[in-house]
């Protein structure tokens, strides 16, 4: 039936303009006649087989986990997997908490205890919130997660609605520290949206916050020590709306992170990173205003022409405003695509999420829809566009957090220059997928891609293949200086470290040992060992 529907979309789309996107319905896929009231949306691969899932946060009723089966298929296995918490949730945040090579999830809940659900393998899931001293018990309307101190684990950020939020700093040990007072990060307001992301490109997590009711956003700016200073007005981010959502990119291509919120009723804003971590408005001029009750929100390149694009939800049922797609000009315009399509989507929108879905290369749309009108419960749009030139980026963290959140990547191809961000969850209640996508256009080779890890460690690899994915590890291969090896070898080259580290006293395979703790001598234990040397 997709491939039938495939056919038919992409007939209907040779009578229309190149810049036209082409999606198919796959609602039905995803229980898409759900009557349930949903906030969130989350894509990650739950189940590690390559293919990866859908989670949905609902409210007074179950969460639904849809396992990919990768055929264009999805079952709720929620129940099973004991991940099926029936209560208020707004938000979904998941990440691995305990570093142990498998994803968790952060639950979220406005008047109920939040959870966090721990990976035990073998699709069980355990609450441990309440014994770890994070479950709260507040309005809580969003989180999220960064390293704000580079440890190497993740730290835990929860906005509370009309409350004081809540900010859980990792011990390292698996348990954690009350860290909202002491960081500075504080706000009490009428909380909706955040993001950590590198605002000012010093390499460490800073902390977007948004808030309705025309009080104004907060810029929260990190030491690197995990200590905050709201600096909104100094650097022209303080905009005072209704502010829902809010995601990152740098979509001018400049090297750095520009911001776009979602308000309700009140014009949506993008700010533009003037180069210095200071911020200027340029929505009208942008062409991005829209006047809707908008909510959820995501950069997503959809034709793959090397250009951010934007997506964002609105209330239809309350609006009359229709969904959004933005089509990025490439020269700091964007056109609205995708009219009369699915797209528009005239459903309550809240959350959304994007991501491959079908491994296609292109990132599919996944909308959560609150009740109201005709309202859809849940959507999924797949993403056709196809012509275009691609890769894929995945990155895994040995001595930085092992989702690598934080990761700067930056793509050199023929005619582009490409930076983006390993961002945790954004938007409004939303987390995308943690694969980074990029278009390329008619580009036939990536010439060089540089990543920034979290922990400072930047590393090169050569001449990617493209319309692939490709996984990186976190100290894989930039660190065989003793003889010179910077080739773009795969491979770490023991014998080439441990010659470096005899200069330093490091004189047998002693060095080798188990230094991090965590039962195997790996690459992490190597990059520790140079790290006690000074020689990241």
């Amino acid at each position: 039936m997709k491939n039938f529907l495939l056919l038919l979309s992409i007939a209907f789309a040779s009578t229309l303009i190149a810049q036209e996107p082409v999606f198919i319905d796959g609602s039905p896929a995803v229980n898409g006649e759900s009557t349930s009231s949903n906030y969130s949306s989350a894509i990650v691969d739950v189940n590690q087989d390559g293919w990866e899932d859908i989670y949905i946060g609902s409210k007074n009723q179950p969460n639904k986990l849809f396992i990919n089966n990768g055929d264009g298929t999805f079952t709720n296995l929620a129940a099973e997997y004991g991940l099926d918490y029936a209560g208020n949730t707004y938000t979904a945040v998941w990440a691995d908490f305990d570093n142990d090579g498998d994803p968790d999830c952060f639950l979220g809940n406005f008047n109920e205890p939040n959870a966090l659900f721990e990976n035990l393998g073998n699709g069980i899931f355990v609450n441990v919130a309440e014994e770890l001293g994070i479950a709260g018990n507040g309005k809580t309307r969003c989180a999220t997660t960064a390293d704000v101190n580079q440890d190497g684990y993740l730290d835990i950020y929860v906005i509370n609605l009309t409350e004081h939020n809540e900010f859980y700093l990792s011990d390292g040990a698996g348990g954690y520290i009350d860290h909202y007072f002491p960081s500075g990060a504080i706000d009490s307001l009428i909380g909706m949206g955040a993001a950590f992301f590198d605002s000012d490109n010093d390499g460490d997590q800073d902390l977007y916050l948004l808030h309705d009711a025309y009080q104004i956003n907060k810029l929260f700016i990190n030491d690197g020590d995990g200590n905050f200073v709201n600096n909104a007005f100094s650097l022209g981010a303080a905009h005072g709306g209704e502010g829902m959502g809010v995601d990152i990119t740098d979509f001018n291509h400049d090297g750095w992170m520009d911001i776009y919120i979602t308000n309700n009723y009140d014009g949506n804003v993008l700010l533009i990173n003037d180069g210095d971590g200071s911020y200027t408005d340029i929505s009208e001029e942008a062409g991005v205003v829209d006047n809707g009750m908008g909510w959820g929100v995501a950069f997503t390149d959809y034709n793959h022409d090397g250009h951010k694009d934007l997506y964002m939800a609105n209330n239809y049922a309350f609006s009359t405003f229709p969904n959004v797609l933005y089509s990025n000009q490439g020269d700091s315009t964007f056109q609205q695509v995708g009219q009369g399509t699915i797209l528009d989507s005239p459903s309550a929108g809240a959350g959304i999420a994007v991501g491959d879905l079908d491994l296609n290369g292109t990132e599919d749309i996944v909308v959560a829809n609150t009740l109201g009108g005709t309202s859809v419960g849940i959507e999924l749009f797949w993403n056709e566009t196809i012509g275009n030139n691609w890769v894929a980026i995945t990155l895994e963290g040995t001595i930085s957090n092992r989702d690598a959140f934080g990761s700067r990547v930056k793509l050199y191809s023929e005619n582009f220059t490409q930076t983006d961000e390993l961002l945790s969850a954004s938007g409004y209640s939303q987390m995308n997928s943690k694969k980074l996508n990029f278009g390329l256009e008619q580009d036939a080779v990536v010439d060089s891609l540089v990543i920034r890890w979290p922990n400072g460690l930047v590393e090169s690899y050569y001449d990617l293949d493209i319309n692939q994915e490709h996984h990186f590890v976190e100290g894989a291969i930039s660190l065989n200086t003793a003889d010179g090896d910077l080739d773009g070898n795969l491979g770490l080259n023991i014998m080439d470290l441990l010659a470096l580290l005899q200069e330093f006293g490091c004189t047998d395979l002693d060095c080798l040992s188990d230094l991090t703790g965590d039962g195997n001598v790996t690459t992490a234990d190597l990059l520790y060992l140079l790290a006690l040397y000074d020689l990241l």
